[in-house]
């Protein structure tokens, strides 16, 4: 089994599109969905609000690095970038984090990453996080007017070893942020190593072990493209 595809399955040559191997019980998401029509209008809604988020901003990025003062963010650019100041948010707050423990620890980043036999989607020597998903989420909820709330509950769906909810309780500290992945083995790591979120094995199917309306929101990355075992596509 591969680490980056623990449902032994084919990858597409991207490798971010996990597809069903030969004879594979596993089916795409969108067969799912028996409805076209109800399919048609969920990734009608997705595109509007893409197409005017066609370049994601920083916003996840510039909280973190808003809790550094000027004397760490010149440190990070004379030791890392060699006193440049065009450098992205994102090169900074990951860069700077392996400068110094202190400076680490006041962005709210963790350095300690899986290894290969856990999964996660991105790999890497220098990496905190997944900060291209969470400034994705963090542009577009600012485009519709939508902040995290302090002491708000917040989901992440199919969180695998929690590249993205890592990189969200570091942007927002005073809310409270849960992953949820089928993959034990993520789960598992993600428990032991991320501080501040709760982790949880969740079904393949739904429902999720939480009350209706506890959170008072959902990210779900990277699932749509991932296959589901079923037999029958259940009615939706």
């Amino acid at each position: 089994m591969n680490s980056r595809n623990p449902y032994d399955l084919e990858i597409s040559f991207d490798q971010h599109v996990w597809l069903p191997a030969p004879k594979s019980t596993y089916r795409p998401i969108v067969d799912l969905i028996e409805d076209r029509d109800v399919l048609a209008r969920i990734i009608r809604s997705c595109l509007d609000v893409a197409s005017e988020v066609s370049s994601h901003e920083e916003v996840m990025g510039q909280k973190i690095l808003a809790r550094l003062s000027p004397d760490d963010i010149l440190l990070i650019k004379q030791k890392v970038f060699g006193g440049r100041d065009d450098v992205s948010v994102d090169a900074m707050i990951v860069q700077g984090a392996y400068v110094s423990e202190e400076i680490r620890s006041k962005m709210g980043l963790s350095i300690v990453n899986p290894p290969e036999n856990i999964h996660r989607m991105q790999r890497g020597n220098i990496y905190v996080g997944d900060t291209y998903s969470a400034n994705m989420v963090g542009s577009i909820l600012k485009k519709v007017g939508i902040e995290f709330l302090s002491a708000g509950k917040y989901l992440d769906f199919g969180c695998s070893s929690g590249s993205l909810t890592r990189i969200l309780k570091a942007a927002e500290p005073d809310s409270q942020f849960f992953g949820v992945d089928p993959i034990k083995s993520s789960i598992d790591w993600a428990s032991k190593n991320i501080e501040g979120a709760t982790f949880k094995v969740s079904n393949v199917e739904p429902p999720v072990d939480f009350p209706d309306g506890y959170f008072n929101g959902v990210t779900a990355i990277s699932i749509w493209s991932h296959p589901f075992i079923n037999s029958r596509p259940p009615r939706i």
